[in-house]
């Protein structure tokens, strides 16, 4: 994962394509329905047909020194793919210094718990015979 940082004081935006933005687990682009126009030129007939079409995603860098509401700098996009630094716009940028590129520290995988160990049922205890009856020191308890 990597991180684009704004340096200079205007608005950067990336226009990302598919192949570079989405994984095979996650897609970020937007999926929209767009109208195309097929023209039958033996008849002139124009026939309006609905096609699925992904929009893809775009990364937006505020000016170098940005905050929110809260004081938080918002100059920074964090999270994104390795592939981004890839992407012509974004390398023609570094180039000019208008942007930092930084990876993420990799993110540890949460330690997976054992398993609980199934519980077994305690062992029968043998029945304590009480020897107070019995007078004799020596004698075996009866079972």
């Amino acid at each position: 994962m990597i991180t684009l940082k704004n340096l200079t004081k205007r608005t950067v935006i990336f226009n990302l394509p598919h192949a570079v933005a989405c994984s095979e687990d996650t897609c970020t682009c937007s999926r929209v329905k767009v109208g195309v126009v097929d023209h039958d030129k033996v008849s002139g007939d124009r026939t309006v047909r609905a096609v699925n079409q992904r929009l893809g995603h775009s990364v937006t860098l505020f000016p170098k020194g940005t905050t929110d509401a809260k004081g938080k700098p918002i100059d920074e996009v964090s999270g994104l793919l390795d592939n981004v630094a890839q992407v012509s716009e974004v390398r023609q940028a570094k180039a000019r210094f208008e942007i930092e590129i930084r990876r993420d520290a990799p993110v540890a995988a949460p330690a997976a718990t054992p398993a609980a160990a199934p519980v077994q049922a305690a062992a029968p205890r043998p029945a304590l015979v009480s020897t107070a009856a019995s007078a004799d020191p020596t004698a075996t308890p009866k079972e």
